[in-house]
């Protein structure tokens, strides 16, 4: 399992969101439709990266060699989903919980306690590691 893959899984594990893996090439051909694109690069940087995000179409997930945890590659595709937030702070609680918490999750109550649980501990790893 890669790292994006434990990422995903880190996310579904706190969250409602569940993640699938389909051909790049035939959604770029798609038209009204959003997706993630992963890239990985050499450059040593902090995986945790603004990038502009269009409303529609590919959106890019850069993996850096400094994105070496499953929060670490959890938290850049929450970037890529648009959530952001300030230098050396977590992304906003409320603002998260409307990403990964939608209304109709049959999990919706046990994965928030679980999102709650971690959600310091998310924190410091995230931003404990170079930024």
């Amino acid at each position: 399992m890669n790292i994006v893959q434990k990422g995903h899984e880190f996310i579904q594990e706190r969250s409602c969101l569940h993640f699938r893996e389909h051909d790049p090439v035939a959604l770029a051909r798609q038209t009204n439709i959003t997706y993630l694109y992963y890239t990985f690069s050499e450059v040593l940087e902090s995986c945790c990266l603004k990038f502009y995000n269009k409303p529609r179409g590919r959106r890019l997930v850069l993996i850096t060699p400094l994105c070496k945890l499953p929060a670490q590659a959890g938290h850049a595709t929450l970037h890529a989903m648009g959530l952001h937030h300030e230098k050396k702070f977590g992304f906003r609680d409320n603002e998260a919980k409307a990403v990964m918490f939608p209304d109709k999750c049959a999990q919706r109550i046990d994965a928030l306690k679980i999102f709650e649980e971690t959600l310091d501990d998310l924190s410091l790893q995230i931003h404990s590691n170079g930024r």
